[in-house]
C-alpha cells in the first residue's frame, strides 16, 4: 500500500509541475531539494528548514512534499510534518498545510499586488513537529520567478526555539 500511495503522490506532484506551465517554462523556476528534517527539540516546537524564493511575474507557486522515510518508523496517520509559505519581509504566512506519512501538495497564487507588497519575495518553511522521528523527504516548488546567485544552495537551517 505504502508503494501506491508514494506512486500516486509522484504523479500528483507531476500533474501539478505539469499544471503550473502555464507561463512559458523560461519564466518558471523550480526548487527540488533533498530533506532530512530532524526531531522537534521539545514539545511545540518544531525542527525547521527555511527556503527563499522571489518572484519576477505574478503566477501560481505550487509546492509539493514528497516522504522517502520517516526513522523510526511510525505507526498511524498522524500529521508530523508542516508546510508553510511566507512573505520574506514582513513573516506574514500566505499559505499553511500539514501533512502526514503520505505528504501533499498546495498552491498560492500571486497577482499583481501582493508581488509589488511582498517585492516578490517569499519563504517555504518545512517543520518537523514530531518529537521521536527524523523525516527523509524531498521539497518541489514551481514558481515563475528567478534564482539571483545570493540565492543559489541556499538553506537556512534554524531550530524553532531560540537561541
Amino acid at each position: 500500500m505504502e508503494g501506491r500511495n508514494r506512486l500516486i503522490l509522484s504523479a500528483v506532484v507531476i500533474v501539478l509541475l505539469a499544471a503550473a506551465g502555464t507561463h512559458a517554462a523560461d519564466d518558471r523556476l523550480s526548487l527540488c531539494e533533498e530533506l532530512r528534517l530532524y526531531p522537534a527539540p521539545k514539545q511545540y516546537d518544531s525542527y525547521s528548514l527555511y527556503y527563499d524564493i522571489t518572484l519576477e511575474t505574478p503566477g501560481l507557486i505550487c509546492v509539493g512534499l514528497e516522504i522517502d522515510g520517516v526513522f523510526p518508523e511510525i505507526q498511524g496517520k498522524g500529521n508530523l510534518l508542516s508546510v508553510s509559505l511566507r512573505s520574506r519581509d514582513e513573516e506574514v504566512e500566505m499559505r499553511f498545510a500539514q501533512f502526514g506519512r503520505d505528504g501533499g501538495t498546495f498552491s498560492y497564487g500571486v497577482d499583481a499586488y501582493e508581488l509589488d507588497k511582498t517585492k516578490g519575495e517569499y519563504r517555504i518553511v518545512v517543520s518537523n513537529w514530531s518529537l521521536q522521528h527524523t523525516v527523509a523527504a524531498k521539497l518541489v516548488a514551481v514558481y515563475p520567478g528567478s534564482k539571483g546567485p545570493e540565492e543559489e544552495g541556499k538553506v537556512i537551517m534554524i531550530p524553532g526555539s531560540s537561541i
